[in-house]
């Protein structure tokens, strides 16, 4: 009897649901495979493979693969959640944004350890979620109009605010550029994400953090609060039937914001940075600029170039003929002039 009454596979919505998602990824894949062979045929082959194996081929690429893959999966969580309760939060771009400057903020400005600027990620993400939420629920204004827009202004009203100030400048903390924000590896070392022991388990590599339990974390917090919970329930309730919700006795209009709020707070969460290195091959030059964009990653690459070593974190492949005279060019380094894409020697009178 018991054998009788199970329901199939297929008619499982948990199954459904990871057989879509893997049904997803490899007509992804076929359709990708399809146009690299319709543009190269003759590196189609060697070039899917590549991408299907080189995050996998060495532990310190896929610390690299979990690392850049953390503040995505965060965004997807928020941009799900949302669409759980029956909302469609594109904004999670300028919730993202806005979260990194409220991290970055709290890191730079007030010199803040990282889980506090954890929550500010998550706050300003907030704040910015609110406002497709309130004109949705107040005035029934499409969120997806509103959050388009929000990610516009946030991204103009982030740049505005970083470029008056000096204090969250690159050059403010002894790096010679002043187009991007300090690495907090100078500004504020406690502010980086902590490996834990996650570090002795991907052999010391430099990408991997803590941020991918958080994410599995919060993943886990999220399906709890949707399932398991009244909160969760009037929310799902309002994303199916607005006006049958508010006819239970269930607040719409609160949870529509809340929603948003929530779905902006998981967007806003992140904080992810590394010191940087520009490797850059201009054409027409025999060699390769590698200008460090801190300090910090200046003395690491100066160290191993003394000793005549290369780690995978600066990697480079140089093809060219290199002259046996070439020496050092001491001089500032920007952009060309005429050629934004390229850097050149700048003077500062010039």
């Amino acid at each position: 009897m018991k054998n009788q009454n199970k329901t199939p596979l297929l008619q499982r919505p948990a199954a459904v649901s990871v057989l879509a998602s893997l049904l997803s990824i490899v007509i992804g894949l076929v359709l990708g495979f399809v146009l690299l062979v319709i543009l190269n045929p003759g590196a189609a082959l060697g070039g899917m493979t590549s991408m299907m194996t080189t995050g996998f081929s060495s532990l310190d690429k896929f610390a690299k693969v979990l690392y850049q893959a953390a503040p995505l999966m965060m965004c997807g969580l928020s941009v799900g959640f949302a669409f759980k309760t029956g909302l469609f939060n594109i904004g999670a771009s300028g919730q993202y944004t806005m979260g990194a400057f409220f991290a970055l903020l709290c890191a730079i400005q007030f010199q803040m350890p990282w889980f506090v600027c954890l929550l500010a990620g998550a706050v300003g993400g907030a704040i910015w979620g609110v406002f497709p939420g309130l004109f949705k629920a107040y005035f029934n204004v499409n969120e997806v109009i509103t959050a388009i827009m929000f990610n516009w202004i946030g991204m103009y009203l982030v740049n505005l605010i970083l470029a008056n100030d000096p204090v969250m400048l690159a050059s403010a903390w002894g790096a010679s550029n002043s187009d991007r924000t300090a690495a907090l590896s100078a500004a504020n070392p406690g502010a980086i994400i902590p490996k834990g022991f996650l570090s002795a388990l991907f052999g010391g590599s430099s990408w991997i953090n803590i941020s991918v339990l958080l994410t599995i974390a919060f993943s886990v917090l999220m399906w709890v609060v949707l399932q398991k919970t009244t909160f969760g329930y009037e929310l799902k309730a309002c994303g199916l039937s607005r006006d049958a919700a508010q006819y239970a006795g269930i607040n719409a209009k609160r949870n529509i914001v809340l929603s948003m709020v929530i779905s902006g707070a998981l967007s806003g969460i992140g904080g992810e940075k590394r010191p940087g290195i520009v490797h850059r091959i201009d054409k027409d030059t025999s060699g390769l600029l590698v200008a460090a964009k801190n300090d910090f990653a200046h003395l690491a690459l100066s160290a191993q170039l003394a000793d005549h070593t290369m780690a995978r974190t600066y990697e480079a492949v140089v093809c060219g003929n290199l002259r046996d005279d070439a020496g050092t060019v001491d001089a500032p380094i920007g952009r060309h002039p005429t050629d934004r894409k390229r850097m050149a020697v700048t003077q500062k009178n010039a």
